[in-house]
């Protein structure tokens, strides 16, 4: 369901997660992520995540577009640029309405599986969808079939990129995104690419571009390290693979349930 409103702070508010594009002759020039400081009217005060790029310079009037990120609603606006107060603060005006639109909701099921995480260097998400799109249209990736074998509670991929065997973990998944634990910070913005691998019938590995929503700090007794549970949101992810994650975890919740029933 998709709708309009005028009403900016109504879908807007303070220490809102947002995602910003701004756009040069009709095409994205720069995008970022930031967090809402101050809204007034039609007015938004935004601190980016990151610093501009030496040698972007936006002027008074660049176009952009605000997005709001997690939750059920998916918010965007376009917006205007009023004041660059410095390298990660900058005031920008809404033009036209908000489009809201209603996001599916995905049931979420912890599971192990083995998953593997890399951080790019460029954090420029268009950049990382036009990779993860020519990845998956040149079927290099997407044809690959992973080695799966039961390991303990899980599965573990053994014989994968340059004989590599990657264990289980536990990995709270949905077809919305996914909360892991890693041992590295990061900050809310970053994005992440995935290669996750679901023991379907016919195994397959589901390669994702996903952007942090959420971190907390933890510091595990059995070995006395501290890690970071990491909660984050699919922004790259076609349709086969959400639905082979939401017919797995259908599956892993089924199992369950019968395994608790046949213990009565």
């Amino acid at each position: 369901m998709i709708s309009e409103s005028t009403e900016y702070i109504k879908y807007f508010h303070p220490e809102q997660e947002v995602g910003i594009d701004f756009h040069h002759d009709g095409k994205r020039k720069f995008d970022n992520f930031g967090i809402i400081r101050s809204i007034e009217k039609d007015c938004v005060h935004i601190e980016f995540h990151r610093e501009l790029p030496s040698g972007i310079v936006f002027r008074s009037e660049a176009e952009s577009v605000i997005t709001s990120l997690g939750g059920w609603l998916h918010c965007c606006c376009r917006a205007v640029l009023e004041e660059n107060m410095d390298s990660k603060n900058f005031k920008l005006r809404f033009r036209g309405p908000v489009i809201i639109r209603q996001q599916r909701e995905y049931f979420r099921w912890d599971v192990y599986i083995p998953l593997r995480y890399s951080i790019p260097e460029n954090q420029q998400l268009a950049a990382l969808q036009e990779a993860w799109t020519n990845s998956l249209q040149s079927g290099n990736i997407s044809s690959a079939v992973p080695n799966l074998r039961p390991h303990e509670n899980g599965y573990i991929v053994v014989g994968w990129t340059n004989g590599e065997i990657i264990p289980p973990q536990r990995v709270n998944l949905s077809g919305g995104g996914v909360r892991i634990l890693i041992r590295e910070e990061v900050e809310i913005g970053t994005l992440v690419n995935l290669e996750i691998f679901i023991p379907l019938h016919r195994p397959k590995v589901i390669y994702a571009v996903a952007m942090v929503l959420r971190i907390n700090k933890l510091l595990l007794i059995r070995d006395n390290h501290t890690y970071y549970s990491v909660a984050m949101k699919f922004v790259c992810l076609d349709e086969e693979g959400r639905e082979d994650i939401i017919s797995y975890l259908f599956v892993e919740q089924r199992n369950s349930l019968q395994a608790k029933i046949s213990k009565i």
